[in-house]
């Protein structure tokens, strides 16, 4: 069954389709030109699909990255939390008036997991927590919510790393069957802000390849808006 789109992704379809070459391709800066033109008022997230050749990718790949052009993050759906244990009074103050913070002392957060009644999506500690939070590893490790100076998130500057996720950095990470989703920006973007945040992201991938790996590593990549179904380029 053909899948249909919305009047938006059909309006886009048909104008893909008319920039289409003789070899049935198109190119990056070509489509982005048709998501940001003046017709399209509406401003939507622009997202990148890439499909790995996952046959020979053992390992769920993953880095963490800040795109050139930053996205200012406003809606995040769950908080992070962030220790007190370790900060400043005047950083915590500050932390106070910032919606997706969460602040807690460890023996609350201890609590909350205890009781598997946690919503939240990360957690941010500062270094001096290092040996008081190891006891939480083995209930948060593998829900990739652990803090570490590996992923970051265990960290001497909290408040830098608070920035750098209002800012847009995301964990990049493939999914089960080979595929990596990315927001690379909005259509009210300019096109060389989306191509130079694509063109960043598309090296981070491609460094992703394991060591001796032949063949085919990317398939194809997709892009779209908002939720609607990908156009191959």
């Amino acid at each position: 069954m053909k899948l249909k789109g919305s009047h938006h992704y059909n309006s886009l379809k048909k104008k893909f389709n008319l920039l289409l070459n003789q070899e049935n391709k198109i190119t990056f800066s070509e489509i982005i030109e048709i998501m940001i033109s003046k017709e399209e008022k509406k401003c939507k997230n622009v997202r990148i699909s890439f499909s790995l050749n996952n046959k020979k990718i053992k390992n769920i790949l993953k880095i963490t990255c800040s795109l050139p052009n930053s996205i200012i993050v406003n809606n995040i759906k769950k908080k992070i939390v962030v220790l007190k244990e370790g900060l400043k009074e005047e950083e915590i103050n500050f932390l106070k008036n910032e919606k997706m913070i969460e602040l807690m002392e460890f023996s609350e957060l201890s609590k909350i997991i205890n009781e598997k009644k946690w919503n939240f999506s990360k957690i941010i500690s500062h270094t001096d927590n290092e040996k008081k939070i190891k006891i939480l590893e083995k209930f948060l490790g593998q829900k990739n919510i652990y803090p570490n100076k590996k992923n970051k998130f265990l960290t001497e500057n909290v408040l830098e790393k608070v920035k750098k996720i209002k800012e847009g950095e995301r964990e990049i990470k493939s999914d089960k069957d080979g595929n990596i989703n990315c927001l690379i920006g909005k259509t009210s973007f300019s096109k060389e802000q989306l191509e130079e945040n694509y063109i960043f992201l598309y090296k981070k991938i491609i460094s992703l390849r394991p060591n001796g790996q032949k063949g085919i590593f990317l398939k194809k990549k997709t892009i779209s808006t908002n939720n609607e179904p990908g156009l191959k380029f």
